[in-house]
């Protein structure tokens, strides 16, 4: 930020020339200075409050990132992990239904002998 050069000699000047009391004049320009001074110093504090914005904002933006592909990963985890289930069930169920099958077969040779 570019400060403008504030002349409290010339600002006391042109009230005097204006009509005002030189010490009157002198008292506005010294306040002047200060209430400058002050605003200066806002807007250095604002430019800084600024920057740690932008700041938090960029980390932000970073951890959005980072959730959304950890997310993504996490849901491809899930459905690998759904379809190894499934298979993983398809098995126990056949093997059941086998099981039975035999079982049944068994027990009717057993009945007819």
């Amino acid at each position: 930020m570019s400060a403008a050069i504030f002349d409290s000699h010339k600002y006391a000047k042109r009230l005097i020339e204006a009509g005002v009391e030189a010490k009157a004049a002198d008292v506005q320009a010294e306040t002047m200075v200060e209430v400058m001074t002050q605003v200066a110093a806002s807007s250095a504090t604002i430019d800084k409050q600024d920057s740690k914005l932008n700041r938090l904002d960029s980390k932000i933006d970073l951890l959005a990132a980072e959730m959304r592909a950890q997310h993504a990963e996490l849901r491809a985890l899930i459905e690998r992990n759904s379809k190894e289930s499934t298979r993983w069930l398809m098995g126990v169920v056949i093997s059941v239904g086998v099981l039975q099958s035999a079982l049944v077969t068994g027990l009717a040779l057993k009945l007819l002998h």
